[in-house]
């Protein structure tokens, strides 16, 4: 009976895609110092006061949004905590309503570049208890994904190489030489679509030196002829708030030009090592054509 009478109570269901692993997410749901950063939304008051005992029959204690004397308390218990796949808790306001308990669950589920939370809060009073609840929910995750953004990291690299800048920014967008200092040209599956000017597509299929093909998506936002290029760079099967940016620039100097590379962000840890063996082969492939 009791478990209908929740049921029956009104609900508030919420599905956000964050463009990092899940285990970032999770922190922010589970660490306090996280926690200080969003929790309450873009306050001038942040919470003050986060205690988080994270285990099943532990509690929880947050303090936000006003000084203290006025400000708002919710606590709570853990019910559940699977890390970085589901964490549900209960959820009371100890200063105003303490009467009053709902229940949040989280499912974290890795998606591709990225993290997609269900969220789930049941047994609201009202619904006029659920709306408010709705709107505050809102505030609170957008602000932190925007913690979540800007904690991404990004990788920068420089190289230079002993040749003019048209021959380094031919390498870029030529579909034939990209095949060639990429090593795909044994990999029957690639695919490169260039159309390189501002708002073109770009597309490329290539194989991982694990075997494993990558179907890349990107538009070019910059485009200055042997000086510049900026595109976005993304899975085609992510939503496009997983794409990151990659800048090329080309500075001609001394010794040839100089080519300052920026992943911004970086999704996967191995990708640094990556683009590092990518240009030592693109300063194998412009020697070779020198």
């Amino acid at each position: 009976m009791e478990q209908a009478r929740v049921q029956d109570k009104p609900a508030l269901r919420l599905t956000r895609f964050f463009p990092v692993e899940p285990e970032k997410v999770w922190r922010a749901w589970t660490d306090p110092q996280a926690l200080r950063r969003w929790f309450g939304g873009e306050s001038p008051a942040p919470a003050s006061v986060v205690e988080a005992d994270l285990r099943v029959g532990g509690r929880y204690r947050i303090v936000f949004g006003g000084p203290d004397g006025k400000a708002n308390e919710v606590a709570g218990v853990y019910r559940e905590v699977v890390p970085n796949r589901r964490l549900s808790f209960t959820w009371t306001w100890p200063r105003t309503t303490p009467e009053r308990e709902s229940t949040v669950t989280i499912e974290f589920k890795a998606v591709p570049r990225g993290t997609e939370i269900a969220f789930r809060q049941e047994g609201f009073f009202d619904e006029k208890a659920r709306d408010n609840h709705a709107r505050g929910w809102g505030v609170g995750l957008a602000t932190m994904e925007k913690m979540l953004l800007a904690d991404r990291p990004k990788l920068t690299l420089k190289r230079v190489y002993a040749v003019s800048p048209e021959k380094v920014y031919r390498a870029w967008t030529d579909g034939a030489a990209l095949r060639q200092w990429w090593h795909q040209t044994d990999a029957p599956g690639w695919i490169a679509e260039l159309d390189v000017r501002v708002g073109g597509a770009l597309r490329l299929v290539l194989r991982d030196p694990e075997g494993k093909y990558h179907d890349i998506r990107g538009t070019y936002r910059e485009v200055e002829a042997n000086r510049k290029l900026v595109f976005t760079w993304n899975l085609h099967d992510a939503p496009p708030e997983a794409a990151s940016t990659v800048t090329v620039l080309l500075h001609e100097v001394p010794e040839g030009t100089e080519l300052e590379f920026t992943l911004d962000p970086v999704f996967d840890p191995r990708a640094a090592a990556g683009w590092r063996r990518s240009f030592k082969q693109l300063g194998e492939f412009l020697q070779e054509r020198n």
